[in-house]
């Protein structure tokens, strides 16, 4: 599809796009998503700025933290489960 957006030859089987405001609405839509671009007026320019960007990362690895947190929280839970389980299998097994 992007071959076609952007004029090359598309691979065998695939109709290219001849029309081309369709191709030029298209590279603009594949240009937005791909660089994170919109429309402000007549010019396109970047969603955020180096200062939102530094935050929003920030931000993820602090989910991500969080989320690891969680999830190891989990695991000790069930691994403390587990023990216990066995603790209480081999002290009736020594008792019988």
């Amino acid at each position: 599809m992007v071959s076609t957006i952007f004029g090359t030859k598309p691979p065998n089987g695939v109709t290219p796009i001849r029309d081309e405001r369709v191709r030029g609405r298209l590279g603009e839509l594949f240009l937005k998503a791909r660089l994170g671009w919109r429309e402000e007026g007549r010019r396109a320019e970047r969603v955020r700025n180096s200062r939102e960007l530094w935050e929003a990362e920030c931000k993820a690895h602090e989910d991500a933290g969080r989320d690891l947190d969680a999830k190891l929280d989990r695991l000790r839970r069930r691994l403390e489960g587990w023990q216990d389980w066995w603790i209480v299998r081999r002290l009736s097994a020594t008792r019988s």
